[in-house]
C-alpha cells in the first residue's frame, strides 16, 4: 500500500496509552502483519493511508481540513500519520459518546473512511 504510515507503541509502554510519535513506516510487504496487529488491537492500531486522508476530507467541519487538503495521500509523513490517528481516536470516543457503545475503535473508523466516497 503506498503512502500508508502504521502508528504503535514504544516497547514496554502500557498497551492502553500508546505513544503515537513512535512510529515507523510500513513497507508493502509488511501489509499482513500491520492488519493483524490492527484486529488484535483495534482500540490501539489503525492504518492510515491516502484512502483515510481522502475520506475524511469529504467530512464537514473538520478543524483539521486545512492540514488534511495540504497532505500528499500518496506520500505521507510520520507527522501526517499522527494527526491522522488522532483525529481516528477522536472520531472513534466521538462516536461510542453518541451511540453509547464502546464499540467504535480508531480501526472501526479507519475501516468505514476506506470505503467512504467511493
Amino acid at each position: 500500500m503506498l503512502g500508508s504510515v502504521y502508528l504503535a507503541p514504544s516497547l514496554g509502554e502500557s498497551p492502553s496509552t500508546p505513544n503515537i510519535g513512535v512510529c515507523q513506516q510500513s513497507a508493502p510487504s509488511s501489509g499482513v502483519a500491520r492488519t493483524q496487529i490492527c484486529r488484535m488491537y483495534p482500540q490501539l492500531y489503525a492504518t492510515v493511508d491516502q484512502f483515510v486522508v481522502k475520506g475524511l476530507r469529504l467530512v464537514e467541519n473538520l478543524p483539521e481540513k486545512d492540514q488534511l487538503i495540504k497532505m500528499k495521500e500518496e506520500n505521507l509523513t510520520v507527522c501526517d500519520g499522527e494527526l491522522l490517528i488522532s483525529i481516528l481516536t477522536r472520531k472513534a470516543n466521538e462516536n461510542c459518546n453518541i451511540f453509547g457503545t464502546s464499540a467504535w475503535t480508531p480501526r472501526r473508523v479507519d475501516m468505514v473512511l476506506w470505503t467512504y466516497g467511493r
